[in-house]
């Protein structure tokens, strides 16, 4: 019984702060879409809700609500595919999203919802290994790495040069690691030779940390310019 008055309590403290970002995200995260039943939203008590709340219809996966200037407030989502990597909201339910929003929104603010597809990273690395370790399965194992790093970020979280260093440090083998090229680029920027970009448009060499545009983002996908193409992991036998 003591459990669940907890809850209840704090059931009603989170109801009690209506408009704060978390409240926000909240009330995205439990949107209800159906491509064949129309999810119409109404206010029990002043809090938006559904009838009947159905939580498998809850379709976004990722939010974040920032707060910008003029009482703007920005809010970034993503919806996951069969196989659960994250990916844009599809236009017809996104559609329904800012209709719902624009539903529970406070009064004197203006929300700008945002659905993207990933951010790219392009990346060189020089791998000193452990020789008494197989040279491709190190090699392979990098690259998982990198990708589980990516997975794992935080929505709408900091790309960190220092931790993806940590991250491959980790695998079994590496001695050591050297970033040589980390570039970032949104997915509606073409690449063209990272090698030698430094800052033109929206890419953005990374000299430390870099915030999505997208909340989330997955290693170069464009041919040659792959994690696992060329040169582009360095093997290197420590001695």
């Amino acid at each position: 019984m003591a459990d669940i008055f907890k809850e209840e309590l704090e059931l009603i403290a989170l109801r009690a702060v209506p408009g704060t970002s978390q409240w926000m995200q909240r009330q995205v995260l439990n949107f209800q879409y159906s491509a064949t039943i129309p999810q119409v939203v109404i206010l029990k008590d002043f809090y938006p809700t559904y009838d009947p709340v159905l939580p498998e219809l809850r379709i976004i996966k990722r939010c974040s609500v920032k707060q910008q200037a003029d009482r703007v407030v920005l809010v970034k989502v993503a919806t996951v595919d069969a196989m659960g990597n994250l990916i844009p909201v599809p236009t017809v339910p996104f559609n329904s999203l800012k209709g719902y929003v624009s539903k529970i929104q406070f009064a004197g603010t203006k929300v700008t919802l945002i659905t993207k597809n990933a951010d790219r990273v392009y990346l060189q690395l020089d791998i000193y290994y452990d020789g008494e370790y197989v040279e491709s399965t190190v090699k392979t194992n990098v690259i998982l790495a990198v990708e589980n790093y990516l997975a794992t970020l935080p929505f709408d979280g900091v790309f960190s040069n220092s931790s993806l260093e940590d991250a491959i440090q980790k695998v079994a083998g590496v001695k050591d690691v050297v970033l040589k090229n980390v570039v970032t680029r949104q997915d509606t920027v073409l690449i063209t030779d990272p090698g030698t970009v430094k800052l033109v448009q929206n890419y953005l060499e990374v000299k430390k940390d870099y915030e999505t545009s997208a909340g989330y983002m997955i290693r170069e996908d464009t041919a040659t310019y792959k994690l696992e193409d060329g040169t582009n992991i360095t093997m290197i036998l420590a001695i």
